[in-house]
């Protein structure tokens, strides 16, 4: 998890530098390997991002439950989307709350 609020420390940080494409980086990598650190309670393969994005969707439906969306949908949504800082700070913030969730997840499986 360190690494994932290390990678969405970035993020911000390059948000309020405009260095909007580095935001993106970092957000995308805070997302991903909060997930890898939640499937390490699990038996799945965590060797590169779509391993941790498929194994993530579908050992955690509960994550589409709750958001109304699939963790890939949301990464799909934000990594193809223009570098703006609307859609930047919009990225964060999911990143953001995609960490939060996962904290608590992570707390319940315990």
């Amino acid at each position: 998890m360190f690494d994932a609020e290390e990678s969405l420390s970035w993020a911000k940080q390059a948000l309020e530098a405009h260095k909007y494409r580095d935001a993106q980086y970092h957000c995308y990598n805070s997302a991903v390997r909060a997930c890898k650190a939640l499937l390490t309670t699990k038996q799945t393969k965590t060797n590169s991002h779509a391993s941790i994005i498929d194994g993530f969707d579908s050992h955690f439906p509960e994550f589409k439950n709750h958001f109304g969306t699939s963790f890939q949908s949301v990464l799909d949504k934000y990594k193809t989307a223009d570098c703006t800082e609307v859609i930047l700070l919009e990225y964060f913030h999911w990143a953001n709350t995609i960490l939060k969730w996962i904290k608590k997840t992570a707390l319940i499986n315990e």
